[in-house]
């Protein structure tokens, strides 16, 4: 049996900035660190803007300001499962 959390779904709790960071924080007790620089137009957004988040059915995420019209999901943060998900031990 695989260990971790292979039978967790992961749903956005909250959001949280440091310099340079985005940082989402999973239910699951998980905080995933991306660069803001991936996110152009989050990274132009003021404090304020980025503070006026609000989560959108457990897995998305959007800013509540004109300057953002944007629903980011949470795989745009994780990535593409399909180029990550686990497929067993290979080999031989």
């Amino acid at each position: 049996m695989l260990e971790g959390f292979t039978n967790t779904r992961p749903t956005i709790k909250k959001l949280k900035f440091e310099t340079g960071k985005m940082i989402v924080c999973l239910e699951d007790g998980r905080e995933v660190s991306v660069p803001v620089r991936h996110f152009p137009n989050i990274a132009k957004l003021s404090t304020k803007e980025r503070n006026a988040w609000m989560i959108v059915n457990d897995e998305a995420f959007l800013f509540k300001t004109p300057r953002s019209t944007e629903v980011y999901h949470l795989e745009q943060i994780l990535g593409t499962e399909t180029f990550y998900r686990y497929r067993g031990l290979r080999g031989g």
